[in-house]
């Protein structure tokens, strides 16, 4: 499934859901309605009040039956099956009203423009479904009085039948722009997820990528070490000011002294050197330099090389000491 399929199937989801849940506020609301609306009948058809209850308590039984039984649903088409019937429903009960009370001069009609309010406006529907729907209503309404003997002839019918009209061409507008914003709403959802998503990917790839790297350059520092650790010269690591930031094991070894005890002093004080210029000229050159060291203490002889080491700019960062013991040679040399 392609980028824009996917971003569809996710709009008409996340489309539906709204749709079951609110269908499923307003039916419960408009079982309810009927209830609570049914003083009305009291006050406009005293006459006719057992009639009404009984359309009344049908209707309502019958949109509760709809709410639990649509709350199981999960296909949408069978859901707009059950809001259509429960809007067919609704109406003729209206109708069934109107008919009892005054016919087209009722007020009940009122009824269905609530009805058409409640069915365009609240509930977001598919725009095909909008328009079935306020034509079921409006055809429910208008031919039970116009197919009677008598044809209506008051001023309030026609009246009625223009506001009523005019309410379900401004509802169906209404709910047109409204399905265009929801749609629009779920699709910038969509690309906000999907970026979401891509994002969280990425942070992960290249967490993983940092981490890899990470235990690979430790890998290679304790290889490093190894290796460095296991020569038999002298290596020191001096800062610019030529303090000794890190050393090898035969450091420690030769001097009898720990890590801590060698890091951070002058290499000035751990070495007498009997050239101490050639430090010197390093700093100054940022060359290369090399000479031969005899420590009296240990009597032994050392070939030292120091090579400096340079920032981007050129500036000197440092320096590595190296030291050789040369002994041996020096004896053979004196043979």
């Amino acid at each position: 499934m392609g980028k824009a399929e996917k971003k569809q199937a996710f709009i008409n989801e996340r489309f539906n859901e709204f749709t079951k849940s609110w269908f499923l506020h307003y039916v419960f609301w408009g079982a309810m309605l009927f209830l609570i609306l049914g003083f009305l009948d009291y006050i406009l058809a005293p006459k006719s009040v057992t009639t009404l209850v009984i359309f009344r308590l049908s209707i309502v039984y019958f949109l509760l039956l709809i709410y639990f039984v649509s709350r199981k649903i999960e296909n949408i088409n069978h859901l707009y099956f059950f809001a259509f019937a429960a809007m067919v429903m609704s109406a003729i009960a209206i109708e069934r009203m109107i008919l009892n009370l005054s016919g087209d001069r009722s007020m009940y009609y009122t009824g269905l423009i609530l009805l058409n309010v409640v069915v365009l406006t609240f509930i977001p529907t598919r725009i095909w479904f909008s328009i079935v729907a306020s034509c079921a209503i409006y055809s429910i309404y208008l031919f039970p009085i116009t197919r009677s003997e008598e044809m209506p002839k008051s001023q309030a019918f026609f009246v009625y039948n223009l506001i009523l009209l005019a309410i379900v061409i401004s509802a169906l507008f209404m709910r047109y722009l409204n399905n265009k914003s929801l749609i629009r709403e779920f699709g910038l959802s969509y690309e906000l997820d999907e970026y979401q998503n891509n994002l969280e990917r990425l942070v992960e790839e290249r967490t993983q990528y940092l981490s890899d790297a990470f235990k690979q350059l430790e890998r290679v520092a304790q290889e490093w070490r190894k290796t460095v650790d296991t020569s038999n010269d002298i290596i020191m690591l001096l800062d610019k000011a030529m303090n000794v930031v890190k050393v090898n094991r035969m450091t420690t070894l030769f001097f009898r002294k720990t890590y801590q005890e060698i890091l951070g002093n002058s290499v000035y004080e751990l070495i007498e050197f009997n050239e101490p210029e050639n430090l010197h000229n390093l700093k100054e050159t940022k060359t290369h330099v090399s000479w031969e060291l005899f420590m009296n203490k240990h009597e032994i002889w050392f070939w030292v090389t120091a090579d400096p080491i340079l920032s981007e700019e050129n500036d000197l960062e440092g320096a590595v000491l190296t030291m050789r013991n040369i002994t041996g040679l020096k004896m053979l040399q004196k043979e």
